[in-house]
């Protein structure tokens, strides 16, 4: 016998759009929802950029003269197949390990480790979206050990959280910038 019930499909609420592709929400959620998204951009996009201040740092007071990029070549300007010194910039230090190495140098204007260990959740964790209130969480897992793994970071990304973690990442980037300006000509130690 064929069930004569309309087979309704569930709105998720996922981000303010149903399963059938139409908003679901109100302006005051949009609002929410743009400036949730503005903010888990500006996060990563402060992640990247905080990477390449450090790298410009290391390599500007670091790197022998002989092994840098040639004077006056933009990093923009690069072509695909050039050859090139590795150096601080060209290098594939990792995030902690470019901070490893900043902290040692600068100990008096030192950057927080767990600014990698926000970024490395992000890259090598698993994201999913509360189905129930329409927020992200951040799962990470270790690496197994016998066939087992232990959950090292499970996050609810609230907005207030996010927000926390620019400002961490725009005042270390900040120290970045000051430290480099002021040091703009001095010799490579």
């Amino acid at each position: 016998m064929a069930d004569d019930r309309k087979c309704a499909t569930p709105d998720l609420g996922l981000f303010g759009v149903s399963d059938r592709g139409a908003s679901t929400s109100r302006p005051d959620e949009l609002t929410y929802l743009a400036e949730y998204a503005a903010t888990l951009g500006r996060l990563v996009a402060n992640q990247s950029s905080l990477e390449l201040l450090l790298r410009a740092v290391l390599d500007a007071h670091l790197t022998a003269a002989g092994q840098r990029l040639p004077a006056g070549l933009p990093l923009a300007k690069l072509e695909v197949g050039m050859s090139l010194p590795e150096n601080w910039l060209t290098s594939w230090h990792s995030l902690g390990e470019l901070i490893g190495e900043y902290n040692r140098h600068y100990p008096q204007s030192p950057i927080p480790m767990d600014i990698r260990d926000v970024r490395n959740a992000f890259a090598h964790g698993r994201i999913l979206a509360e189905v129930a209130d329409g927020e992200l969480r951040l799962l990470r897992f270790s690496k197994p050990k016998q066939g087992r793994i232990t959950v090292e970071e499970n996050q609810l990304l609230s907005i207030g959280w996010l927000k926390d973690q620019v400002r961490k990442v725009a005042t270390a980037m900040r120290a970045l910038h000051e430290l480099h300006a002021a040091q703009v000509g001095q010799s490579p130690k």
